[in-house]
Order: structure tokens, then sequence, then C-alpha cells
């Protein structure tokens, strides 16, 4: 019996998505996805639903903000472990509901199991999870942390924090179902300010790895011109864009116009992977 051709098993995306921190249309391609979605909201700001996408498919859990209590004579601010928590909480209900085949339930709220969740967010998530890890350690800062020489680690925090946030990554990207990440883009800079290089901002050597947890990463930017405002994904990398890719889209532009006729809309996520309507 020999190896026949490997066999794509379904349908669902995984996807991490990165682009300038606003009006870059990184949400506004998550929630072009088909179908129910619940979206994780884990930064600020208010969700605009665009042409073509039916708001009662879109369910938006909102988290605080606040990680920290500001002291004013003080640069040690207290923690708050409850965003971090609830997020936390939240991924494990989703995956305890796909597991159970049931209907999901958050903050006392009832639905059917999304067809796409969307981690709106992840530069946020990653100051969430680093609070909650203070918190519930007792510290104010990373760098308080006494590890058991009674030496101050701050990489104890650093490795916990890495840990929560790609444990989170995994946990949703597992889903039998599609899965997006959104985030801010970090970048590396020469000397003369030139940028030599792009990556999703989600902290530290996670801006590596968690490209890598997607079967695809794009780049999302706009652009502005006489008739208005013209919106791109990038589906490869032009040397200086890093992490992006689309598997199994041989042949795919490298670079697509995504922006939304409102008299006829054509949503985003079908440019990129054609009409895929939801299971």
């Amino acid at each position: 019996m020999g190896y026949g051709p490997v066999l794509v098993t379904n349908n669902f995306r995984r996807v991490v998505v990165y682009g300038p921190a606003k009006s870059a249309g990184k949400t506004t391609f998550a929630v072009s996805a088909p179908g129910n979605k619940i979206l994780l909201k884990y930064e600020p700001g208010i969700v605009s639903i665009p042409p073509g996408v039916d708001p009662d498919t879109l369910w938006v859990v909102d988290y605080p903000y606040d990680y920290e209590e500001l002291a004013v004579k003080s640069d040690h601010w207290k923690r708050s472990p409850e965003a971090g928590a609830r997020m936390v909480e939240h991924i494990v209900e989703l995956s305890n509901a796909f597991a159970e085949k049931r209907d999901v339930t958050l903050d006392g709220h009832t639905g059917v199991l999304p067809d796409t969740i969307i981690m709106d967010g992840g530069t946020m998530l990653h100051d969430a999870i680093v609070s909650w890890v203070c918190a519930i350690n007792g510290i104010t800062d990373p760098g308080d942390f006494e590890g058991e020489s009674g030496r101050k680690n701050k990489f104890y925090v650093w490795g916990k924090r890495s840990q929560g946030v790609m444990a989170a990554i995994r946990k949703v990207f597992k889903l039998p179902c599609n899965a997006v990440l959104t985030a801010w883009e970090t970048n590396e800079k020469d000397k003369e300010g030139h940028i030599l290089e792009r990556w999703p901002d989600v902290g530290g050597k996670m801006d590596y790895r968690a490209t890598g947890m997607g079967d695809a990463g794009i780049y999302c930017f706009s652009d502005r011109v006489v008739s208005g405002t013209k919106f791109y994904i990038r589906t490869a990398s032009d040397g200086v864009v890093k992490g992006v890719g689309v598997r199994g889209r041989y042949g795919q532009s490298e670079l697509l116009d995504v922006t939304i006729d409102v008299k006829k809309p054509v949503m985003p996520w079908e440019k990129l992977w054609g009409n895929v309507q939801a299971k």
C-alpha cells in the first residue's frame, strides 16, 4: 500500500490578519467570513458592520481595557486579572461547547455554535494575559517576580505570558470552524528610519510563532485615492511584509483589492477564497 496524495479534510480556515492599528480593514475582513460569527473583542473601539454582512450573524463579546489601576506616586500599578480571566474562561467554554456539540453560553447569553470565531486584537490579548499572570502571582510588574532562589525572575512572567497567549490561539485554531486572529503591526527599522520588516504585534517571539498557527497569513492596508479609500490585502511577502501566505491558493494574486462596493458588495473573504458557504 503506497502513500496517496495529501487531501484537504475540511474547508475551515485559520487566518492571522495584521496591519496598521486603524482603518486597514482587518476586522472587516474577519467579519466578512460566512455564517454565524462570534467576535471576541479584545481591543477598544466600535465594530462597524460592512455592507453585505447581516448584523444578526455577528455576536460581539466585549472585554474591559483597563488592565492596571493607576497610581500617582508609584509606577508599580496594581494589575487586574478580570479581562484575562474572562478571555480564558470564554475560550474554554467555546472549546467545551464544540466538544459536547451544544450551544455556547458566554456571560449568561446563549447562542448556536459559530461558523467563525474572531479573536479581534491579539496585541491587546497579550497585554491582558500579562496583567492576569501578574495579578494571580500577587505582583505589579513582571520584574518583581521572585523565583525559588529568591532572585527576581521576570522571565517567569514572560514565559507564562507566552504560554497563555499561544495556548489561547491554539485552543481556538483547533476547533472545527473558521478562526481569525487580528493584530496590529510592529516593524523593524534601519538607522535612517526605513522599515525593514513588518510583523504582527502579538508579543516578542510570538510575533513570529503566531503567524505559523494558521493556514493563511494576510496583511491588510488602505490607500487614499481621488475617489475615496481603497482597501487591499497582501497574500505573499514583498520582502518587507513578513508572515504572509495562503496555503493551497496556487497562482493567487499577491495583492487583492478588497474594497466593498456598497451597491454590489462582494466580501473580502470571498475574494480571497471564492464563494465558500458556511457548513
